[in-house]
């Protein structure tokens, strides 16, 4: 039985379905069995060139155009670019150049975009020479990519030179030598293979280049969203030479990972160091899985939404149920006449004795008004009359002593006149009165003020004693008409419960009726639909395609993994990274290790630690991959800076060192830079390092 076969057998036995479902399962779902390991086709960068003007602030303050024009063949295993000591002196710039050409994109420096021009990059895939050439205008590339005769020669000092000259005669000009040199790469036999005219066909120019060069196949991943719930929430992703083209590249910065530029696409980067044929079928059940585990997910939800909007509608429904029953229980079943007769009679009855309660009520509320009124009038006059007599007591009590005019004073004499009958005061004549003495005049008067208040006070009372009657007599009669009004509703309720609309209790009982059919119908139980169930069928068989596709990659790579833990921890040694004490690396790109006693995880570690494992990690791949036949990578590393991260010279002279001889196993091309010139000239082999020149300021262009 061949290995396909037996990898359907265990899908099947596993999944519990039969092999032929498996087998439909995996064409419908474009499913790959073992694929066979293309042949392995090498990228180098035989040169570069670039040309342009900075814009830079002169001393005066004003602008100052600086033409300049780079070019640099690449004929060792290891180039560098480096400067005395120097930074931002333009040696990550010429290296993102070249990534540009190969990649399809770059984090080239907005400003170094802006003053280029043109640039040409010659490279190498298998024995084919291709060049890369485009001019740019306002940092927008428009270029093309050319296969060249294989005899097909550039001068390229003479290109530099041309550019030189170019630059500086046409400094505010847009001119340059893309033309020419696309020119005479036509002359010579060469063909267009692809044309681009903004950074983003230039990025798909590329991928498809190399994908059908290299031999790196289109891959769909699933990428979870941003700000995912769970793992079902995301979409596919379809990748191709950008994610392979990871494997070229150690950043200088935010190194987070041990492969690539994240931690999703590490496990697909590991394939380009050591491929496997059943790497691609684990790739695709886990995408398509992840595919069909979202959909059903987003099902599932609907119908939770669903079945929670069912539950409101047959609660609202059933309380519109209860009050349209509540209605009806109060309709009589029909009219009934003899009852209709007598509750006439009522009707009449309670109307006649709600009307004379009401004539009562308006009596007494008269009568208790106008009492009311009376007796507030008299209570009124009870007090002025009190108030009347105690004044006249007052003025008759008192004997003037001085004439209130002139001051003159009273005597006896004067007093002695009144007995004549003449004022004391003004000798008027005085009205004669009946004999009497003081006293008797004086309480004489205070029997009349008395009778005066005397009625007031006995009318007050008697009107007091009326009010209180008429007060009660109000309450009665108030009483009395709420009660007929009472009893005349009671009858008139009872009446029109007696006298409904027939219409009305057929509504109504439609209505019931109608409200129970459709709680009914809500209350049933859902279906789930049968494509759903067929979807969660086929999940579970990819879960196992998954999982055994998996098995037989791990089985593949046998040894390998193991082999190349053990280079990593040599390695990571000899880097500098000497607390190194065991990792083991996993074919998702995790990588685990004890330090000093401690584990810990990749991310934990130093930038100089990861960037000491990150290189480990790389020569190690490459190193066990091509010895086993499996590896898959192009054969093209660039590394920026990497004594940027702490790296002592001891350090970086062994990182070189490593770099030579695993240049010379694997064919491998290096392409670095580092401000540390002398000693990167003193390590490498003579050609190998592009030095800053002092008569250009130390820049490298």
């Amino acid at each position: 039985m061949s290995e396909i076969d037996t990898w359907y057998e265990r899908i099947a036995k596993k999944a519990r379905v039969t092999e032929a479902e498996v087998i439909g399962v995996l064409a419908d779902e474009g499913i790959p069995g073992k694929r066979a390991l293309p042949e392995r086709r090498r990228l180098r960068v035989d040169a570069v060139h670039f040309a342009g003007v900075k814009d830079r602030q002169a001393p005066d303050g004003g602008r100052l155009a600086q033409p300049f024009a780079f070019t640099q063949e690449l004929t060792t295993p290891i180039t560098a670019f480096a400067t005395q000591h120097r930074n931002d002196a333009g040696k990550s710039s010429v290296l993102e150049v070249i990534l540009w050409a190969v990649r399809g994109y770059s984090s080239l420096a907005s400003d170094v975009r802006a003053w280029m021009r043109h640039a040409v990059v010659a490279i190498r895939v298998g024995d084919q020479p291709v060049l890369v050439a485009w001019k740019i205008n306002d940092k927008v590339p428009d270029g093309c990519i050319i296969e060249l005769p294989k005899l097909f020669q550039l001068d390229w000092a003479e290109l530099n030179g041309d550019a030189d000259a170019q630059m500086r005669a046409n400094v505010h000009d847009t001119v340059n030598a893309y033309d020419e040199v696309v020119d005479a790469a036509m002359r010579a036999g060469a063909r267009v293979v692809d044309r681009f005219a903004n950074a983003e066909e230039f990025k798909r120019a590329v991928a498809s280049f190399m994908n059908d060069r290299l031999g790196f196949e289109r891959t769909d991943t699933f990428k979870r969203n941003r700000h995912a719930t769970d793992d079902t929430d995301g979409q596919v992703v379809t990748h191709d030479w950008p994610l392979w083209s990871q494997a070229l590249l150690i950043p200088k910065k935010n190194i987070t990972v041990t492969l690539g530029e994240d931690a999703t696409s590490a496990s697909y980067v590991v394939e380009t160091y050591l491929g496997t044929g059943w790497g691609a079928a684990v790739a695709a059940a886990r995408t398509r899985k992840k595919t069909l585990e979202g959909q059903t997910a987003s099902i599932r939800r609907a119908q939770e939404r669903d079945e929670a909007d069912r539950d409101m509608i047959i609660a609202g429904l059933e309380a519109e149920l209860a009050e349209v029953e509540s209605e009806r229980k109060t309709l009589p079943e029909q009219d009934n006449f003899t009852a209709l007769e007598d509750l006439t009679r009522r009707l009449r009855r309670a109307t006649q004795a709600a009307a004379d309660a009401d004539t009562a009520y308006v009596a007494a509320l008269s009568a208790h008004t106008r009492l009311y009124s009376q007796l507030g009038n008299a209570r009124a006059d009870e007090v002025a009359a009190q108030e009347a007599a105690l004044t006249e007591r007052f003025w008759h009590s008192l004997k003037p002593s001085c004439c209130p005019r002139c001051d003159a004073k009273v005597d006896a004499s004067r007093w002695a006149r009144e007995d004549d009958g003449q004022c004391s005061l003004c000798d008027s004549t005085l009205a004669p009165e009946p004999a009497a003495t003081a006293v008797d005049v004086q309480d004489e008067k205070s029997d009349d003020d008395a009778d005066i208040v005397q009625v007031a006070n006995d009318r007050v009372v008697t009107l007091e004693i009326e009010f209180a009657e008429a007060a009660n007599i109000l309450r009665d009669a108030e009483r009395t008409r709420d009660d007929k009004r009472g009893e005349l509703d009671a009858v008139r309720l009872e009446l029109g419960g007696q006298t409904v609309d027939p219409s009305r209790r057929v509504e109504l009982d439609t209505r019931i009726a109608v409200l129970n059919g459709r709680i009914q119908e809500r209350s049933a139980t859902v279906a789930r639909p049968a494509d759903l169930a067929a979807q969660e069928r086929i999940i579970s068989v990819l879960d196992v395609v998954e999982k055994e596709s998996a098995k037989l990659r791990t089985r593949e790579r046998g040894d390998l993994l193991a082999a190349v833990s053990a280079h990593i921890v040599e390695l990571g040694r000899r880097l500098g990274f000497r607390e190194l004490e065991s990792a083991k690396f996993g074919g998702n790109g995790h990588l685990p290790i004890v330090k000093g006693g401690q584990p810990e995880n990749f991310g934990a570690l130093t930038e100089g630690e990861k960037l000491r494992l990150k290189i480990a990690i790389v020569i190690a791949l490459l190193r066990v991959g091509t010895a086993a036949g499996v590896g898959r990578h192009p054969g093209l590393l660039v590394l920026d800076s990497p004594a940027s991260e702490e790296m002592n010279p001891a350090d970086l002279r062994q990182l070189l060192q490593e770099l030579q001889l695993i240049a010379e196993e694997t064919g491998l091309q290096v392409i670095t830079s580092s401000a540390n010139g002398d000693l990167l000239v003193d390590a490498l082999p003579a050609g190998s390092v592009r030095l800053a020149r002092d008569e250009d300021d130390d820049f490298l262009w």
